[in-house]
């Protein structure tokens, strides 16, 4: 909806600038014969919603107009203009409240629109994560947001966007619920489902450095069901690692989440994005398929097989898939590539045979001897357990 302050009108579509004749830039069989528009007129929708399905444009420039765009307010979904956004950042959803909420947002302690900050939960080089609580449902998230000097920057604003526009095709008991994202007084932000307790590496770390075969398998089978849901939608995460594994106890029993879908790239969409420039590197080293050092861009679904096996292997027996030398001594991408991973045999723990072979298969530097797919692990893993 929109709103003309020099003739009162509710339209039904958001508007947008586009030379001298106004087209429709909703479903492309539309065309701008189907919509004519003369010079400074706006193109508009019938009471019933009828006509060119997609968003309309109207022929000069909106500061020329004056057309404020209108939408419901995020948090009580009363109408409410809508500003610009201020990143120019290509792709986040604009979240806009009404003044009598903002109001309500600072007494309420909300940092964004709906969720009450409790507390930090963590921060690291991009971002910050902190624990909300929805001012109505009373549930409880985990929050994601920028570092404003990070925002600034146009790459990690498509990154963070990335994770979120990823995480919305992702529905799996195993992988961390995706709720909300937006943008917020300038701040990009991730609403996603707070799973309390451990993750895998300190629950090792718990378990004296070492967890139980039976219940690395445990883990394994329910990470690899998550795998399987998202190597099934095109979607390769890139970051596998314990810390990644996130767990929730019932009773003896963890329940996997896995998380972090910050790195997560489709496979199936060459040249989808640019964002790995020649030499760049992303993931978590001592977990890192020898291919993706070598080009991260062209990874598959089988770099998460080696990083989780690489996984599987830290928690079993508490050491890397690698003997890495001090980083001024030897640079550890040279050891990826250049060095076989350690057989479990010769970690000096009593690891049963049959999942030290699944490991050990997962970890194979060459991609085409490992388990081509998740779902031919986890069948493989079953039987090891």
């Amino acid at each position: 909806t929109c709103w003309d302050r020099r003739s009162p009108q509710s339209f039904r579509r958001v508007l947008e600038t586009s030379g001298r004749q106004g087209v429709p830039v909703g479903r492309p069989e539309h065309s701008a014969a189907e919509a004519p528009a003369a010079e400074g007129e706006l193109l508009r929708f019938n009471d019933d919603g009828s006509g060119p399905d997609g968003q309309l444009v109207f022929a000069e420039p909106e500061s020329e107009l004056g057309v404020v765009p209108i939408t419901p307010c995020a948090r009580c979904g009363e109408s409410t203009p809508a500003p610009r956004s201020r990143n120019g950042n290509g792709g986040a959803s604009l979240t806009v409240v009404c003044p009598q909420c903002r109001e309500a947002m600072a007494q309420n302690d909300e940092r964004i629109p709906g969720y009450r900050w409790i507390r930090d939960l963590g921060r690291g080089g991009m971002g910050q994560v902190w624990l909300g609580q929805h001012y109505q449902t009373g549930e409880q998230v985990a929050v994601k947001t920028l570092l404003p000097e990070v925002a600034v920057d146009r790459q990690a604003r498509v990154l963070f966007l990335r994770e979120a526009r990823l995480s919305l095709q992702l529905d799996h008991p195993h992988i961390v619920g995706f709720r909300d994202d937006g943008e917020y007084d300038g701040q990009l932000y991730l609403v996603m489902e707070f799973v309390p307790g451990l993750n895998a590496e300190e629950l090792r770390e718990r378990h004296r450095g070492r967890l139980p075969a039976p219940l690395v398998c445990q883990l394994g089978l329910q990470s690899l069901q998550a795998l399987e849901h998202a190597h099934g939608r095109g979607i390769v995460h890139r970051d596998l690692k314990p810390p990644n594994l996130l767990l929730r106890q019932q009773g003896r029993h963890y329940e996997v989440k896995l998380t972090d879908f910050g790195l997560a790239k489709n496979y199936r969409d060459a040249g989808m994005s640019q964002l790995t420039q020649r030499g760049e590197v992303r993931g978590s080293v001592p977990f890192m398929p020898p291919e993706q050092v070598l080009d991260c861009r062209g990874v598959d679904h089988r770099a998460d097989i080696f990083g989780l096996g690489a996984t599987l292997y830290h928690l079993v027996c508490g050491q890397f898939v690698y003997n890495f030398s001090p980083p001024e001594e030897r640079d550890p991408f040279v050891t990826i590539i250049e060095d076989d991973t350690i057989p479990l045999e010769r970690r000096g723990v009593d690891v049963p045979r049959p999942l030290r072979q699944v490991i050990q298969r997962a970890i194979e530097k060459d991609r085409g001897r490992r388990y081509q797919t998740a779902a031919e692990m986890r069948e493989a893993l079953e039987r090891a357990a």
